[in-house]
This record gives C-alpha cells, sequence and structure tokens, in this order.
C-alpha cells in the first residue's frame, strides 16, 4: 500500500482545474509576470495554501460551475478539442497566473532585494513602491483574461448544450485619457488667470 503524497491546496487546485502537465508551467509563468527567477520566489512560496484557496474563490467568481466544466474539457483528448474548448483552457490558464500574480504583489518588495550583500548576509530592499507599474499592468491584465474567461467559458456552455458556439472575445473599451486642466479663473478671488 502506498504512502499518500502530500499535496498543498494549490497543487491540488491546479491539477484539478488547470491542465496537469503544465502545472509548473503555471508557477514559472507567475514568476515571469512578476519578474522574479525561481530562487527569489520558489515552489514553496507559490504553493501555500492562502493562494490555491483564493484561486479556487477567483475561479468560483468567474462561474459557478467553472472547476466543474474545466474537468470535462480537460477530459476530452487535446487533439478532438475544439476552438472553443482550447480557447477556454488557455483562459483558465491566463487567468490564472494573473490571478496568482496579483495576489502576490503586496510582497513583492520582500521576494526581490534590490542588493544581497555575503559579507553579513545584509539584503538591502527598495525603499517606497518601485513595483507600482508592475502591479499595475498586473491588476490590469487580471482584468483582461477575466473577461476573456467569462466569454470563453460562456462559450463553451453553449456549445456543451449543443449550440453553435464559437468564441469571440468581449469587445474593449477605448482607452479614456483624463488630463488635468487649471480653471480658467481664480476660485478664491474670481478673477482670470
Amino acid at each position: 500500500m502506498e504512502t499518500p503524497v502530500f499535496q498543498t491546496p494549490l497543487q491540488t487546485i491546479l491539477q484539478e482545474t488547470l491542465l496537469a502537465e503544465v502545472c509548473a508551467e503555471v508557477f514559472n509563468d507567475v514568476r515571469a509576470v512578476l519578474g522574479l527567477n525561481d530562487i527569489e520566489l520558489d515552489d514553496a512560496t507559490l504553493s501555500v495554501p492562502v493562494v490555491g484557496l483564493s484561486l479556487q474563490a477567483e475561479l468560483r467568481d468567474v462561474a459557478r460551475r467553472l472547476p466543474q466544466d474545466l474537468a470535462a474539457c480537460r477530459a476530452s483528448p487535446p487533439a478532438q478539442r475544439s476552438e472553443v474548448q482550447t480557447q477556454f483552457l488557455a483562459g483558465v490558464h491566463l487567468f490564472a497566473t494573473y490571478s496568482v500574480a496579483m495576489q502576490l504583489c503586496a510582497a513583492l518588495p520582500l521576494m526581490a532585494p534590490k542588493e544581497v550583500s555575503d559579507g553579513k548576509a545584509a539584503v538591502v530592499r527598495f525603499a517606497g513602491s518601485p513595483y507600482e507599474v508592475t502591479s499595475a499592468h498586473i491588476k490590469e491584465q487580471w482584468g483582461r483574461w477575466r473577461v476573456h474567461l467569462e466569454a470563453a467559458h460562456a462559450a463553451y456552455v453553449a456549445h456543451q448544450a449543443g449550440g453553435q458556439a464559437s468564441f469571440e472575445p468581449a469587445a474593449r473599451t477605448a482607452r479614456v485619457y483624463v488630463l488635468a486642466v487649471a480653471p480658467a479663473h481664480d476660485p478664491v478671488t474670481g478673477g482670470a488667470r
């Protein structure tokens, strides 16, 4: 009788909800998105229970039946998958990558030190918030892939119901840029500027 191997919740969730063969690639994708290597962000950190449970909750927030639909989709042989199924699986993979990356953004300054010296094992951290641009980009991509996943899941559900579903990504709205302009008059004195 074999002894059961302990798996962290994230590993279990990834194996249940994502392609089993890309489980390690999700970890590598998260590292790539965050700009870290496997020393700065190891598998043990990615496998903590809170990360897995949060990912599971986010997948269920997209659609309550998403994990069950994903398991059914994964059961079909890769060579026989339709475009709708392929887009659904890709959407889950991308959404999961950015979801986990977004969770780790708060700890990013602690994981990626500015300088490490071996003299007295000193570590110098960045001051302030050097990762604001990275965090904003990850949040933007998370939103993008969530919309993509919602559309892909809806197409998958319609496809499974026997309808002629095709995957059409949701239309993206154009960015609206706002520029601050000084008023033409002084609000204190009421005179022109």
